[in-house]
C-alpha cells in the first residue's frame, strides 16, 4: 500500500514538474514572440513583420501589425489615401492580394493614387481615432482619409475616452487591445498561462463549422449593435462626439474625408439601417461624402455569395472586388476633389 502511495506521489510530483516546465516554456515563447493577432478558436498567432494564416486567408503584417507590406510601393505615389476601419478594412479571412484596399491600388496604379490599409480587427471608433493619430505621420503628406464604418462601431461606448497618441496594435489573448509595450507583460502576469495553452490545443482539434449556438450569439451581437444607435442610447451620444472630433481633425489638416458604410448580411434582408441613418444625421454629406453600400448590396442577385461562408460580416474575395469597384465609382478616376 505504501509503495503504491509513493508511486502515485512520485507521478504527481513528476506531473507538476512537467507542467511547471511547460509553463516556463510557454512564457518564454510569448516573451520572445509577442502575438499581434490571436484568432480563437484555433490559437493561431501572427507576429509583427510576419505572415501566416488568419481566418483562412494568407496575411502579411508590417512592424506595426498592419497589412501594408504588399502595397509598400504606394508610399511613393503622388496621392495617398489612408483607409481606416476594423476587420473589414483589414481583410480578415482573405489573402493579401484579395483585400479591397489592395485591389484599389491595382485599379488606381495608372493615376498614381495609393491607398494605405490602416485597418485592424476588433477596433471601434474610439480606438480607430488612436490608430489615426499613431500612424498618420508615417504617411504624410496624404490627400484624404476613407473611414470605413461598420454596425458595431458604437457598441462598446460606455464613456468618452481620449485618444492614445502612442497606440500600437497588440491583442491580448482575450481579445482586448492595449499599447504594445505593456500588452505582453500584462498577459504574462496571468497565474496559469498553461490554461490558455490547453484551450488553444483543444480548439485546434475542434470542428469550426457554424453551430446553432453561433447563430444565437451573432443575433445577440447584432441586436446589441443596433440598440447602440437608439436615440436615447449613451453609445450614440458618445459616438456622435467621436465623429465630430474626427471631422474637425480632418478640417484642421486640410485633408479630404469620405465615409463608407458597410452593411452586415442581416441588413440586406431585414432592411434595418440604424447605423446608416445615424451617420447621415451626424455627417454633412456635402462636406464629407458618404458611400452607403447597403443599397448597392441589396441590388445584387444572391448577395450572400459575396460574404464568407457562415459569416454575417466579412466579405469573401468576390465581395472585396465588388466593394473596390463601388469605391472606384464613388471616388472617380482620377479621384475627384
Amino acid at each position: 500500500m505504501r509503495k503504491a502511495a509513493l508511486t502515485v506521489a512520485s507521478a504527481l510530483v513528476g506531473l507538476v514538474f512537467a507542467l511547471f516546465i511547460v509553463e516556463l516554456g510557454y512564457r518564454a515563447y510569448l516573451w520572445a514572440f509577442s502575438p499581434v493577432l490571436v484568432y480563437q478558436p484555433g490559437g493561431k498567432h501572427l507576429h509583427p513583420n510576419g505572415h501566416g494564416d488568419y481566418r483562412g486567408g494568407h496575411t502579411t503584417l508590417d512592424k506595426f501589425g498592419l497589412r501594408t507590406v504588399l502595397d509598400e510601393e504606394v508610399r511613393n505615389r503622388t496621392t495617398r489615401i489612408l483607409v481606416i476601419g476594423d476587420s473589414l478594412t483589414f481583410g480578415a479571412g482573405v489573402n493579401d492580394d484579395d483585400t479591397f484596399v489592395h485591389l484599389l491600388n491595382e485599379r488606381y496604379a495608372m493615376q498614381d493614387v495609393g491607398f494605405i490599409n490602416l485597418g485592424f480587427p476588433g477596433l471601434d471608433t474610439w480606438m480607430l481615432r488612436s490608430i489615426f493619430f499613431g500612424r498618420e505621420d508615417d504617411y504624410r503628406p496624404y490627400y484624404g482619409v476613407l473611414w470605413v464604418y461598420y454596425i458595431n462601431d458604437a457598441r462598446t461606448n460606455a464613456a468618452y475616452l481620449p485618444i492614445q497618441k502612442k497606440y500600437d496594435m497588440t491583442l491580448y489573448s482575450d481579445g482586448r487591445f492595449a499599447s504594445a509595450e505593456n500588452a505582453v507583460w500584462r498577459y504574462l502576469k496571468s497565474p496559469a498561462l498553461i490554461k490558455h495553452l490547453v484551450v488553444n490545443i483543444i480548439a485546434r482539434f475542434k470542428d469550426n463549422k457554424k453551430t446553432q449556438g453561433d447563430d444565437v450569439a451573432w443575433r445577440k451581437y447584432y441586436e446589441l449593435s443596433m440598440l447602440s444607435y437608439h436615440p436615447y442610447a449613451i453609445n450614440r451620444r458618445i459616438e456622435m462626439r467621436y465623429l465630430k472630433e474626427i471631422m474637425g481633425w480632418m478640417d484642421e489638416r486640410g485633408v479630404k474625408l469620405w465615409f463608407m458604410l458597410a452593411p452586415a448580411l442581416d441588413q440586406l434582408t431585414d432592411n434595418r439601417a440604424d447605423p446608416q441613418d445615424f451617420i447621415r444625421s451626424v455627417v454633412d454629406s456635402k462636406r464629407y461624402p458618404i458611400l452607403d453600400l447597403l443599397p448597392e448590396f441589396q441590388k445584387l442577385v444572391l448577395p450572400e455569395t459575396f460574404y464568407k461562408h457562415n459569416d454575417h460580416g466579412h466579405w469573401n474575395p468576390k465581395g472585396h472586388a465588388f466593394v473596390a469597384d463601388e469605391i472606384v465609382r464613388f471616388l472617380g478616376k482620377p479621384v475627384q476633389p
